[in-house]
């Protein structure tokens, strides 16, 4: 069976050993394609120094990887090459800033996939051959057709049983790297998913799936087996974390499952397909100067002015500042009503 196994940046940095060793049991009877992401704050690190050109937050970043190889068994060695390229980015000619800092931001997960190969043996791609973009760097788009004939040396790969590791959220554009967005290793695996024509794209995180709200702000929120395309997409559209909506979006066109789970203990919980197992997913995001909740399977009465809706979800406008107490208040009527769900359940990929 072929799979692609995607690890955020929050497991990558907690949970390294338990997401090596998964890949290195799948390894065993399947195809395994693997997408990192930047290690849990990293991006944030770069953007801040493509902004102000501080040596001192290039130091923090190459002594942050370096300590995290050497923590792992990995030679800090393995980081050089690239440690040395990033250090030149300022002294380097590009045509504009916005093609250096997407230069400059692609280094994230170029450190994690350098790492990661290393420690599980496989094989490190460099992205911007592989995944073909559109200009719009910062949030660039996939050229679908191009990639997929360009991913053929990534599915001879995986045939002759070695495991490719990418690095997510990067593509290139004529013989510049773009980024593809927040979220956008989320996107990558999706592409690499499409592209190997893959059983199922894992992503592994800190969490164990898709909720009903929020987990980290709603207390009572529960885990959601099964979540159609569609939910998902509105859901990511409107301010859910777990996956970026172009992930989604391309997922659903191809009808590729997302299997959604937990990087410690290999704790899977949610599945995204045509399925849905009708439960109300409530979302949020804030803006200047209000913050929007979308309810989805569900269509609360309240007094919040209505913003937009479609066939099976709906978006209010809120108070900026009690935007998370009001999504809370919201969980507690609406969720109330429904059995209490299972903490996990087990899917099968058949």
């Amino acid at each position: 069976m072929r799979l692609v196994v995607k690890f955020g940046g929050s497991s990558l940095r907690h949970d390294f050993h338990d997401a090596v060793q998964l890949v290195k049991m799948l390894r065993d009877e399947n195809e395994i394609a693997v997408v990192v992401s930047a290690l849990k704050g990293i991006t944030d690190k770069l953007e801040l120094l493509s902004k102000t050109r501080d040596r001192k937050i290039l130091k923090s970043i190459l002594l942050d990887y370096a300590s995290f190889a050497k923590k792992h068994g990995i030679d800090p060695d393995v980081i050089k090459p690239l440690s040395r390229e990033l250090s030149s980015a300022f002294s380097l000619n590009f045509p504009d800033d916005r093609i250096r800092r997407d230069f400059i931001l692609s280094f994230g997960e170029l450190f994690s996939a350098s790492i990661f190969a290393q420690a599980i043996d496989g094989v490190f791609i460099e992205p911007w051959g592989v995944i073909q973009t559109d200009g719009n760097f910062g949030d660039a788009e996939v050229d679908i057709a191009k990639t997929r004939r360009l991913f053929t040396r990534i599915r001879d790969l995986m045939e002759d049983g070695k495991v490719p590791v990418i690095p997510g959220f990067i593509g290139g554009f004529k013989n510049f790297r773009t980024t593809l967005g927040r979220g956008g290793s989320d996107y990558t695996a999706v592409v690499a998913g499409t592209c190997l024509r893959a059983k199922a794209v894992l992503i592994m995180s800190d969490i164990e799936g898709i909720y009903t709200a929020d987990p980290k702000i709603v207390r009572d929120a529960k885990l959601i087996p099964f979540v159609s395309y569609d939910e998902a997409l509105i859901a990511s559209k409107f301010g859910m974390k777990a996956i970026q909506w172009k992930a989604v979006k391309l997922a659903s066109e191809n009808e590729v499952p997302l299997l959604f789970g937990r990087t410690k203990g290999w704790w899977m919980g949610t599945l995204v397909s045509e399925r849905s197992s009708g439960m109300p997913i409530i979302t949020y995001r804030v803006e200047e100067p209000y913050g929007i909740i979308c309810v989805i399977n569900e269509h609360p009465e309240v007094s919040y002015e209505v913003i937009s809706e479609g066939k099976n979800w709906v978006t209010f406008k809120v108070p900026r500042e009690e935007t998370k107490k009001i999504v809370d208040e919201m969980h507690r009527r609406i969720v109330e009503k429904y059995l209490p769900f299972a903490k996990a359940v087990s899917v099968a990929i058949t």
